[in-house]
C-alpha cells in the first residue's frame, strides 16, 4: 500500500479495506441481525481519501474493476458535537460475482468451463447517528439497498433496515440492548431480531461477554425463528 498526508487529509492507494468497511452502530456479538450488507467492502485496487477535522470528516473511495472483477464506490459525510456523531454513508457496486466462463472440474485431463454468473448490482446509504452522555451510548440508524441483476436489471432485494440500541457503562462491566428490523418491500417480508448482552473487561486487549437474543421467522436471511445465547473472550493484539 502507497499512501500520502497532509492537513488536506490522507490518500492511499493499493489492497486495502474501503470506507464502507466502517459502517454500523451495532452493539451485538453473534446475536444481533446483520446490518446494511455492503456485499464487499474491501478492494485489491484501491484508491481512498479521508478528511477529519474534528468536528467534519468526510472520506471516499474507489476499487477499479476489470474483465470479471468488482467496481466500487463508497463515501461518508460526518459531524461530531459534544457527544453527538451523525453520518451517512453511500455505496454503489457494480457486477458482485462472476461473469464469463467458469472452470469447475476437469474430464480426461481437460477444464470444464460453465457460463459464470452474471452477479449484481448493489446501490444503497446509510444514515448513523450515536449520542453519548457520561456512561450512556445511544445509537439508530436508517438505510436503504438495492440489489439488481446486473444483465437483466431486474431487482432481486429492495430492502429497508432500521436498528436501535444503547449501552451503560459501569467502571470495566457494560450492558447493551439492541433492536433491528429489516423489510424486503419487493418481496414483502419483514423480520426482527432483538438482543442483549454484557461485557466485563478483563484487560486493556481482553474482554469477555454472554449475550442472547431473538430472532423471528426470517424470509430475507435466510434463518429460522429462534432464541440463541452465546459466551465468549475477545483478545485483540
Amino acid at each position: 500500500m502507497l499512501g500520502f498526508a497532509s492537513d488536506f487529509g490522507t490518500l492511499t492507494f493499493g489492497r486495502r479495506s474501503l470506507v464502507s468497511d466502517d459502517s454500523g452502530i451495532g452493539k451485538d456479538y453473534e446475536m444481533g441481525l446483520e446490518q446494511i450488507s455492503f456485499a464487499q467492502t474491501e478492494g485489491d485496487r484501491a484508491i481512498k481519501y479521508v478528511y477529519d477535522n474534528g468536528t467534519f470528516y468526510a472520506a471516499a473511495s474507489h476499487n477499479l474493476g476489470s474483465d470479471n472483477k468488482t467496481e466500487i464506490t463508497d463515501g461518508r459525510l460526518g459531524f461530531r458535537t459534544a457527544g453527538l456523531d451523525v453520518r451517512v454513508y453511500g455505496y454503489d457496486v457494480k457486477r458482485v460475482g462472476y461473469k464469463g466462463l467458469e472452470n469447475f472440474g476437469e474430464v480426461d485431463g481437460k477444464p470444464v468451463v460453465k457460463p459464470g454468473k452474471a452477479g449484481d448490482d448493489i446501490r444503497g446509504y446509510n444514515l448513523e447517528a450515536e449520542y453519548a452522555f457520561g456512561a450512556v451510548n445511544l445509537a439508530a440508524s436508517f438505510g436503504q439497498i438495492e440489489y439488481k441483476n446486473s444483465d437483466t436489471k431486474k431487482v432481486q432485494k429492495d430492502l429497508d433496515l432500521y436498528e436501535v440500541n444503547g449501552s451503560y457503562t459501569l467502571d470495566k462491566t457494560t450492558f447493551a440492548l439492541g433492536y433491528v428490523h429489516a423489510k424486503d418491500r419487493h418481496a414483502d417480508v419483514s423480520h426482527d431480531n432483538v438482543y442483549a448482552n454484557v461485557t466485563q473487561k478483563l484487560h486493556s486487549n481482553v474482554k469477555a461477554y454472554a449475550e442472547v437474543g431473538y430472532a423471528d421467522n426470517d424470509k430475507i436471511f435466510n434463518e429460522v425463528e429462534e432464541f440463541g445465547y452465546v459466551a465468549g473472550l475477545e483478545v485483540k493484539f
